[in-house]
């Protein structure tokens, strides 16, 4: 498996909240919720944010459907994505929007700063497993400050996102790329 087909595989089980095997708006939606639940903002301004950059980013990737039923399969959205090519940078105002809702959502203590608990439950609130979490964040954490900046998470969701390295560090964002 390709590196891009590792990260693909990792976006779309990011997505598929309801693990049906598919991606849909409802998933994106749910997404938002679901984080804000965790976060204990459910009906606050940053899960209408959240709702609002999720919406955006699925108008993004709606085109993905292919046979139009509403639903992104796998198939589709590898493919889908893979055939973007460098029209992905197109995507890049939806992954903006909702990078800087997440980085918002999981700052609780409002520092403008990630530690490594609520890097932990960034990872936990996407269905991921924090074992790796401390290991990983001294990577992530590229200043060494203790703190994932938004500049840093931005900077790194870009680069999981984007870069074909594979020692970008970016790529630890939701932990590693073992399938």
């Amino acid at each position: 498996m390709t590196l891009f087909e590792k990260k693909q595989a990792i976006l779309f089980r990011l997505y598929d909240v309801d693990q049906s095997g598919f991606i849909s708006q409802d998933d994106f939606l749910h997404l938002a919720d679901r984080v804000a639940k965790t976060q204990g903002q459910t009906g606050s301004p940053r899960h209408a944010q959240l709702r609002a950059a999720l919406g955006a980013l699925w108008g993004y990737h709606a085109g993905l459907d292919k046979d139009g039923d509403g639903r992104i399969t796998s198939d589709e959205w590898v493919t889908g994505r893979l055939a973007l090519g460098e029209g992905l940078k197109r995507i890049y105002q939806g992954i903006s929007l909702f990078g800087n809702a997440l980085f918002d959502a999981f700052d609780k203590d409002g520092i403008q700063g990630l530690s490594v608990a609520e890097y932990k439950s960034f990872l936990i609130s996407f269905g991921f497993s924090p074992d790796n979490a401390d290991q990983n964040f001294r990577q992530l954490d590229q200043d060494g400050n203790g703190l994932i900046s938004r500049k840093e998470f931005m900077d790194l969701l870009l680069q999981f996102h984007y870069s074909n390295e594979e020692s970008a560090v970016g790529n630890l964002l939701f932990g590693p790329l073992d399938l």
